[in-house]
This record gives C-alpha cells, structure tokens and sequence, in this order.
C-alpha cells in the first residue's frame, strides 16, 4: 500500500510538471477562446431552465448545496426548493416563446432568492448522479445564495459560470496532456452542443470533462517505455476521477488495457494489479453509487426493470445486433447532428452553416493532427474497440 501511495504522489507530481505554467498551444488558445468568450455569452443568453433537463439538474444542485448527498431523501417540507427557479423555468409555459430580455432583466434581476416563496410539495429530482457532477454548481448557490444571500438571478448565471469554468479547466487540462491529436481533441471539445452544455447547469460537462481527461491522461502514460509505480499511480487517479462521471463513461476504463501491453509493466504482475484495482473502484464508485443514488428515482410503472430487459437480450445476441443496427438507420443523422450542435430540446433552430463549419473544423483538424506523430495501431484499435462498447452502453441504457 506504501508503494501504492508514492505513486499516487507521484502521479499528482507528474501532471503538475505537464501543467505547470507554460506557453500555451494553439490548440489550447483555441479552446479557451470558444469556451470562455461564447461559453460566457451562452450562461447569459439561455434562458433560465432551457437546458437539457436543466430545471432538474437546478433541484439535485440546491440539494447539494443544502449539503444532502443523496437525492430526494428529504421530503420537500424539510427541504424547500426556491419556487422562482421552477417558475422562470423556460419549460414551464404551455408554448415556448422567446424571452423578453429588457423585461426580464429589469423585473428579476434583484428579486430575492425567497421573493416567490418555496416548494414544500411532491417535487423530486431526475438527477441522481454523482453529486461530484454538479459541485461546482452547487458551490456557487451554497456561497452566493445560502451564505451573502444574493439575488436569485445573479446566484443562477453564477452557477452556470463555476460550471462552464470546470469544464473549460478539464478540457484544457485533457489537450495539455495530450500527445498526439490536440487539435482534434479541442476541436471536439468546442462543438456547439458542448459550449451549449456547458453554460447550463448540467451533470453532463463534468463527465465529459472527467471522459476527456481520462482518455488523454492514458494516452500520454502510454507514450512512456515502461510503466512504473508512478504511472501505476496517475493510472489509479485517473480511474478514481472517471468512475464519478455518468456510468455511460466506465467502458473508457478499458483503454489502458487495451493500449498497454503486460510485457510494458515495470511491476510484477502490475497489469492483473492493476486490473483488480480498476474492478474494485468500479464496484465501490461506479456500482456503490448505483446502490445508493438510482433507487430514489422513480419508475413510470411497476412493470419497468431494466435489468431484466437487458438480461433478455444476453441469449440473443443476433437480436441485439439487429437492434442496433435499426437503431442506427433510424436515428445516426439525428446523433451526429445532436452530437455536433443542438441547443436544448430543439427549442432553438440551428442555422445550417454551423454544421457546415464546425464539420470543416473538425476534418482541418484531423489534417493538422496527421502531419505529427499519430498513435500506434494497437492504440488505435483499443480507442475504436471502446468507441463501440461506450456506444453499445449509452444505447443500452436508454433501451
């Protein structure tokens, strides 16, 4: 365990000398650019409640806030929701229009957090992740809210700001890290779907930002010739960070597996090590958590078991191939243009040309990458091979 500690140590030694201060990259400029100057104007533009489940993820993070980590476990009597964020909510009005800004700021912007009164009835939150995905937000409601008492509006675009400023930090600190295609990298960290989701108050930038960090974290460890207790170590730390995220994320928990050989480790049996490490986290994180978070949300109905519907499939394995296939005739245009920009539940059009532009950003990008050092072909085949298995979860688990 002592040796386990040092590298640990030696891990968090590590990245600070990758981090430390340095001239930034173009890559690097390029995301906090985007990030921080229209990721800024997002927080202020979208209207309260218009993001992805958003009015949801604002409960779970008053909850954190009020420093209940498990969700729904006190009845709204005893923990009261500030009834001004549900009633601004964009998701509220029977039609969606748009917002009257000159209005809007000049009615609400000093209204108490309490003016409107508090939720003390059956309202639960969806959100039953990781509470670490909504801390920054809930940092900002617990210190501007609770503690100086500010106004409800200022205390929500602060939230969304503290947000939107986590993820730019794991995006940057994920294309500092990384060795080869940074351009890629930042590029897809930019797309217009995930500057939008950053300046909301969401679980998702968190995990994305934890995914980007763990894929370009493994990546730089396997450029290095051998893997001691120091990379053994940043290994564990990375893990520990992306078992927090959505359980969509845990197959990126394969990657270092598949792009290390056994033969690579300095250590002992240090590959089947680390491998049992990697297991037990994910049963205490990503399965704890599971245990404890997800039974509070409710069913629809009694009839709805997730588990056994995907049991049913494990003898049919020809079947569920043909159900993704389906799937992916049906709706692949629909994911990939969610995937590159969609704002909100479609409330908003996107204009044509930002597909356009951002898919010839992203094929730049892969020009540029490929005139450096690209990964090994094993690296490769271990980055598509969990392409599919985190595609085959995220799909799975909406089936």
């Amino acid at each position: 365990m002592s040796r386990l500690a040092r590298g640990l140590r030696f891990g968090l030694r590590e990245t600070w000398t990758t981090i430390r201060p340095s001239p930034l990259t173009p890559p690097e400029i390029l995301l906090l650019g985007i990030l921080l100057i229209l990721g800024t104007a997002f927080v202020f533009a979208i209207p309260i409640g218009g993001g992805w489940d958003e009015e949801t993820h604002v409960i779970r993070a008053w909850e954190i806030a009020s420093l209940q980590i498990i969700p729904n476990e006190k009845p709204r009597n005893e923990l009261p929701f500030p009834a001004i964020y549900w009633n601004l909510s964009y998701r509220r009005p029977a039609l969606i229009r748009p917002v009257d800004d000159r209005a809007f700021w000049s009615e609400f912007i000093g209204v108490p957090i309490g003016d409107q009164g508090y939720i003390y009835g059956d309202l639960k939150t969806r959100s039953v992740y990781s509470p670490a995905l909504l801390l920054p937000h809930a940092m900002a409601m617990r210190y501007f809210g609770m503690a100086r008492q500010l106004p409800a509006i200022p205390v929500y675009f602060a939230s969304r700001f503290l947000g939107l400023i986590a993820y730019a930090g794991l995006a940057w600190l994920a294309v500092r890290l990384m060795p080869f295609g940074k351009w890629v990298l930042a590029v897809a960290a930019v797309a217009p779907t995930a500057v939008f989701q950053a300046a909301t108050i969401s679980t998702d930038p968190i995990s994305n930002g934890l995914g980007l960090l763990f894929l370009a974290g493994c990546l730089a460890i396997a450029t290095r010739e051998l893997v001691s207790w120091r990379e053994m170590g940043a290994l564990l730390l990375l893990v520990i960070l992306l078992f927090m995220a959505k359980p969509n994320l845990a197959p990126l928990a394969l990657i270092p597996f598949l792009i290390l050989k056994p033969s690579r480790f300095r250590i002992k049996r240090g590959y089947l090590a680390l491998a049992l490490l990697v297991l037990a986290l994910g049963l205490v994180e990503v399965g704890g958590w599971a245990a404890i978070g997800f039974p509070s949300l409710d069913n629809p109905t009694d009839e709805v078991d997730p588990g056994r519907q995907l049991l049913s499939l494990a003898p049919r394995p020809l079947f569920l191939v043909k159900l993704v296939l389906a799937d992916l005739v049906a709706n692949g245009i629909s994911y990939s243009t969610q995937l590159a920009a969609e704002f909100g539940y479609e409330y908003w059009s996107v204009p044509i040309p930002t597909y356009v532009f951002y898919v010839g950003a992203l094929l730049t990008a892969v020009f540029a990458d490929n005139a450096a050092n690209g990964p090994q072909p094993r690296t490769r085949f271990g980055l598509i091979f969990v392409f599919i298995a985190g595609y085959l979860a995220t799909v799975l688990s909406l089936y």
